[in-house]
């Protein structure tokens, strides 16, 4: 899930960007991954194999408030793209 600023010069980058994993039977989501201008967090690091459970902790939170943001916004339903095959 990305949102994507506009620079100067047009190009649009993903800012923040974020790995999410979903539930659909529980009807949940939760955070994996974020990437903003600052930096990036991971819950999981595969270099280490550890599990963060602060980092997945922090990251839904983030991830909860951007999802209500957007709502909020008027943003709750993505518009499908149709392409003719």
């Amino acid at each position: 899930m990305s949102h994507y600023l506009q620079r100067l010069h047009g190009a649009a980058i993903p800012d923040p960007d974020m790995t999410i994993e979903v539930f659909p039977l529980a009807e949940i989501v939760g955070a994996l991954t974020y990437i903003d201008c600052f930096g990036s967090r991971k819950v999981f690091s595969p270099e280490l194999m550890a599990f963060s459970p602060l980092a997945k902790s922090e990251l839904n939170n983030s991830l909860g408030q951007w999802l209500t943001k957007m709502i909020a916004d008027g943003r709750s339903q993505a518009k499908a793209k149709q392409h003719d095959h």
